[in-house]
This record gives structure tokens, C-alpha cells and sequence, in this order.
């Protein structure tokens, strides 16, 4: 399966420049220009990765990411920043909320796959992880932990909408 690269730019050259980057390493790559269709390509896509500017108009980096960590499909997705601000503080703000990475502008080819290839292979360690902790080790059937999880999620979701819910649990 082809790895997915979501990149978000709003700034045609950079968005150029980063996809023929990525492409000509074999990836899959998808585009978003401002935050709110990063929101949603990381739902029709699905991506594996997601390389993202800070400055954005509407809604910017900072937002996007904070936004990405609360969702729970988008939650363990790996987000580098980046961008032109270079300040230590900017850096800090975005790995406080949640970016993997960092990577300074003008970008450097070797450096963009360096840390691509990185985090990608972070993100598989931690998929493996979840596997293990979230699967029976016999069976390959979910654990009891998960399907509580799921439950609540499920419950918590109707109750707000107002619907209805059946959960049927057999040990």
C-alpha cells in the first residue's frame, strides 16, 4: 500500500515545490490550501502523514493541529510544520500542541524526506503498538478494553444526538 502525504500550503510555490519532492519519492500525495479542507481530506483521504504550513489564512497551522489532535480519526496522524517562522517559541507552540516535526523554510529536499521518513517510521512503531494493545494476541478479535472504549464513544455520540443504541458483548 502506498503511503499518503497530505500537504497543506496556500502558497502555490511551496505547494509545487513539496509535492514533486514527495512524488519523486513514491508517495501519494494530496493537497489542502487552507485549514478548513485539511479537516476534510484528512477524512476522505485518510493520510499516513501530514506536512502543514503555520501561516495559513483563516484558520492558521497552530489551529489546524490543535484541531487534528482532537479528532479521534486524526489524533496519532503525524503533523511536521512547515514553515517560515523560525522563532523558538513558534517551534515550541507547535510541538506543545501536538506536531511531530518541524521544518524550517526555504526547505531542503534531504532534510524534507529525512524527517518524512521518520515519522513515518514512528507512526508505524506506534500502529504496531496500538495492535498489540488493542488486539488479542490468539485470536486477532479485539480486546475487551477497545470494545469498552468503542461503547462509550458510540454511547456518548447517540446521547448527544439523540439516538438510539444496541451493544451486544459475548466473552
Amino acid at each position: 500500500m502506498t503511503t499518503k502525504v497530505l500537504i497543506a500550503d496556500d502558497n502555490a510555490n511551496n505547494m509545487r515545490l513539496l509535492t514533486d519532492i514527495i512524488r519523486d519519492e513514491g508517495y501519494d500525495v494530496y493537497q489542502a490550501n487552507d485549514g478548513p479542507s485539511v479537516i476534510s481530506a484528512v477524512y476522505k483521504a485518510k493520510p499516513d502523514i501530514i506536512l502543514l504550513d503555520i501561516m495559513m489564512p483563516g484558520m492558521d497551522g497552530f489551529e489546524v493541529c490543535k484541531s487534528l489532535k482532537s479528532i479521534y480519526e486524526a489524533k496519532d496522524i503525524p503533523v511536521i510544520m512547515v514553515t517560515a517562522k523560525t522563532d523558538s517559541i513558534d517551534i515550541k507552540k507547535a510541538l506543545e500542541l501536538g506536531a511531530f516535526d518541524y521544518i524550517k523554510k526555504p526547505v531542503d529536499e534531504g532534510e524534507v524526506i529525512a524527517r518524512l521518513q521518520s515519522a513515518l517510521r514512528f507512526k508505524q512503531y506506534q500502529d504496531k503498538l496500538k495492535d498489540m494493545a488493542t488486539k488479542d494476541s490468539l485470536t486477532g478479535i479485539y480486546n475487551h478494553g477497545l470494545l469498552i472504549e468503542l461503547f462509550e464513544r458510540e454511547f456518548a455520540k447517540n446521547t448527544r444526538s439523540g439516538g438510539c443504541i444496541a451493544f451486544v458483548m459475548v466473552d
